[in-house]
């Protein structure tokens, strides 16, 4: 389902990137520089996560790590080694997201329906240095 591209090099905290679906740009994502995510493919599921009171896509089977969720989240502050989904505005000098609720909902929408049809969702996490395949 969604892959996720981390092309911005580090030179802040945070790691902004695109996810895909479909050869098509989704949103934008955000990850700390300090907890970023290995790159690979990874089941996703949806759970229950109570620090959001609230169904979360999680990556299953992330090496040396554990419970990380796709969520809301505007800048790196927000998120402790998870990704965070939203619209970068493309301010120079500014890495923050916006609208991260209602895109959260659009993805939780789609990956819904794809767990309703049994489908199982993976996301591939690309490197910075990485060529990406969008396919």
């Amino acid at each position: 389902f969604p892959s996720h591209d981390m092309s911005n090099k580090p030179k802040t905290k945070t790691l902004l990137g695109r996810m895909y679906a479909d050869n098509k740009i989704i949103c934008d994502t955000l990850e700390r520089t300090d907890k970023k995510i290995p790159a690979g493919k990874y089941e996703i599921k949806l759970e229950w996560s109570p620090k959001f009171n609230g169904i979360r896509p999680r990556l299953q089977k992330v090496p040396k790590r554990q419970g990380i969720l796709i969520h809301e989240a505007n800048t790196w502050k927000d998120v402790e080694g998870c990704i965070g989904v939203g619209i970068n505005m493309n301010v120079p000098g500014i890495d923050f997201i916006q609208f991260s609720k209602k895109t959260l909902r659009m993805l939780m929408e789609k990956m819904t329906i794809s767990t309703f049809k049994k489908e199982k969702i993976f996301i591939t996490i690309y490197d910075a240095n990485e060529e990406i395949s969008k396919g």
